[in-house]
């Protein structure tokens, strides 16, 4: 116990290591505020793309086929047409004026009521065009299961692409930017550390009276220790900024998962926590030793963050981008870095590798764990011996 407080607190002394703290911190702040412009730039009455302008757009069109229909026979399918036409545009401006009152009045239960409405007009007045290719038809229909999400479960106002609750913005933190996040952090405090144990090339660490093994497993779970404090950071940082913007949300938040055959659908976050919990304390513990074995083989912090780096990054990269190892992908460890994306599905059909999940994942993350200890043990034992 008293080593891994030594360790914690050469961290804690490093004024270096609030580097990267401060950078995550801006980098969060900045994203949200983004975040929180975007998604209610259409309720912004001065802006040029704002739903007021929906409305006024509309308007001109039901006078368009006001006057087309004066000019046509009314026993003709073309006058048919335009009046399907004419409805629909009459029920979105209706739609459109019952959102905005609803914005207002932040009801959001009847918000995301007409939202809905105006999704499937869309759908409807677009099935006949083609203009309209499959993704935008795909990308509606998962737009209005969204919004239908919000509806049933009665959540407050949110944006699927740009979330602005606290747990919704955590979602998309830990989806998209966590993994990235803990290489960068756990690469440039662990690399400091571990390196600090050689002075002239010699590991100086053999001096602390306490078994090889012992020595190891503090060092592992100091690195699970910085990861865990990164991740808690991350959490925190993101839950005060949506609960400042708009509100801290629930645990209900949707998050969309995939399947082999591209059908998605939206499930509560709460239905992922505990093996995400799992999953990211062993990929912690991962990336921990792969810093460490590089870290014994460089001897040098700079050396070994970089190479940290480029190998974690590298990996994980090329497990979704690299098409002819995609049959493979579920057998490497990095392929689960970004927990939420295996359990999501989304990693698995990107890959069309139905072999990734949670299951796999903890029994390769495990494997490799064993295994990367027992190759830091063979290197501090072959150090002790020269």
């Amino acid at each position: 116990m008293k080593y891994f407080l030594i360790n914690v607190k050469k961290i804690y002394k490093n004024k270096l290591n609030s580097i990267p703290v401060f950078i995550i911190i801006l980098f969060l702040a900045f994203l949200y505020v983004g975040n929180l412009k975007s998604a209610t730039i259409e309720f912004d009455l001065d802006s040029p793309v704002s739903i007021k302008e929906d409305i006024n757009s509309t308007s001109e069109q039901i006078g368009l086929f006001e006057n087309n229909l004066k000019s046509i026979s009314l026993d003709s399918e073309e006058c048919i047409n335009i009046k399907n036409d004419l409805n629909l545009a009459k029920e979105r401006k209706e739609c459109l004026e019952n959102k905005l009152k609803a914005y207002k009045n932040r009801d959001w239960h009847q918000f995301y009521k007409n939202d809905i409405r105006l999704k499937k007009i869309d759908l409807e007045a677009n099935k006949y065009e083609s203009d309209y290719d499959d993704e935008f038809l795909q990308t509606t229909k998962l737009n209005e299961k969204y919004s239908l999400y919000q509806y049933e479960n009665k959540l407050g106002f949110d944006d699927r692409f740009t979330p602005v609750q606290g747990i919704s913005y955590i979602i998309l933190i830990v989806n998209s930017y966590l993994s990235i996040i803990l290489i960068v952090m756990m690469a440039f405090i662990l690399s400091s550390l571990y390196c600090s144990n050689y002075f002239n090339g010699i590991d100086i660490s053999i001096i602390v009276p306490m078994k090889q093994v012992n020595r190891i497993m503090t060092k592992l779970m100091v690195g699970c220790f910085v990861g865990i404090s990164a991740t808690l950071l991350v959490l925190i940082i993101s839950g005060t900024l949506g609960s400042i913007g708009t509100e801290f949300g629930s645990l209900k938040s949707p998050i969309l998962t995939y399947c082999a055959s591209g059908i998605c659908e939206y499930e509560p976050i709460i239905n992922f926590m505990m093996s995400w919990i799992i999953m990211s304390i062993l990929s912690m513990l991962f990336i921990s030793n792969v810093i460490f074995v590089l870290s014994g083989l460089l001897k040098k912090r700079t050396s070994c963050f970089f190479s940290s780096l480029l190998f974690l990054f590298a990996c994980t990269w090329g497990c979704t981008k690299i098409a002819p190892i995609f049959s493979i992908v579920h057998l490497i460890p990095t392929t689960y870095l970004n927990c939420l994306q295996v359990l999501s599905g989304e990693i698995g059909y990107l890959t069309q590798n139905n072999n990734i999940n949670a299951l796999t994942g903890i029994i390769v993350l495990l494997v490799c764990n064993i295994v990367l200890t027992i190759i830091n043990f063979s290197l501090m034992k072959m150090r002790e011996v020269k």
